[in-house]
């Protein structure tokens, strides 16, 4: 068909070009894989001058289950576009994923549970979207997570038990979203943990004090917490590899220690 559209001068869309790509390269089919590139250029060069947009997004559809085919693939990042509908569950079947960035999109819809399959991942970021319903407990199987990007992706409730399991985590990013319930203690068990952000979200009640545990944390901020009792500072007392520490709003009930001096690498306050 493809040919078709070639030999009557019918000019294919985006779609279309993306849609050929994976049999071209099965076929080996070199000299119209060059062509649907230079094609490809040209469509893309003349849109951008038609609207004048820099920054157009090419990719404004709903994510095909069929990337379940790409068995191989270890780095996957939507990047920012307009991708839409629901995250297809077929993305837990990919075996060999260490990092997804699902970007900047319009997903909706509940996170699927089945990411909690991907047995090797180490990076996930869930990107500006909007998402709905709470974080699935199974993401706790993801036990290589080194990095967990949550920020503005519309998720919302408790952090879920499992994520106990989440010993490697170095980095947990989760800024304007609705996260409730209070900051679970287990999270003074993520000893590598080195960035921990958790504001604009609805926590309740106090820091714990497990977070004495963290002494690997060179970035912490924590704001809005409501309807609790207040917290100490005493969890801070042996972080001394900070360079970023932001308690806004907090109903902390402490003086400002004496050992803060100790802080040499401080530098945001």
């Amino acid at each position: 068909m493809f040919h078709e559209m070639q030999m009557g001068d019918v000019r294919p869309n985006y779609v279309t070009l993306v849609s050929v790509l994976p049999p071209i390269s099965r076929l080996g089919a070199l000299e119209l894989g060059k062509w649907v590139h230079s094609y490809s250029k040209e469509w893309v060069e003349e849109k951008r001058g038609s609207s004048g947009n820099e920054g157009l997004n090419l990719l404004s559809v709903p994510l095909s289950p069929s990337v379940s085919n790409l068995t191989a693939i270890k780095y996957l990042n939507f990047g920012i576009n307009t991708l839409s509908g629901q995250l297809p569950k077929e993305l837990g079947t990919l075996p060999e994923l260490i990092v997804l960035g699902i970007g900047t999109n319009n997903f909706s819809g509940p996170v699927p549970p089945e990411l909690g399959n991907l047995s090797k991942l180490e990076q996930l970021y869930m990107g500006t979207n909007s998402f709905s319903g709470p974080l699935p407990s199974e993401l706790g199987n993801l036990t290589k997570l080194k990095t967990l990007n949550m920020d503005s992706s519309g998720v919302s409730g408790e952090i879920p038990s499992t994520f106990a399991n989440l010993r490697n985590l170095e980095s947990v990013w989760a800024f304007d979203i609705e996260l409730t319930g209070r900051i679970p203690d287990f999270i003074g068990n993520w000893s590598n943990l080195k960035t921990l952000r958790f504001q604009g979200n609805s926590f309740e009640g106090s820091i714990p004090s497990s977070f004495s545990s963290l002494t690997n944390l060179t970035e912490l901020r924590i704001s809005d917490l409501s309807n609790g009792s207040s917290s100490s500072l005493a969890f801070i007392r042996n972080m001394k590899s900070l360079t970023t520490l932001e308690l806004r709003n907090n109903k902390i009930l402490d003086s400002i220690p004496s050992y803060i001096g100790d802080y040499q690498s401080l530098v945001h306050l």
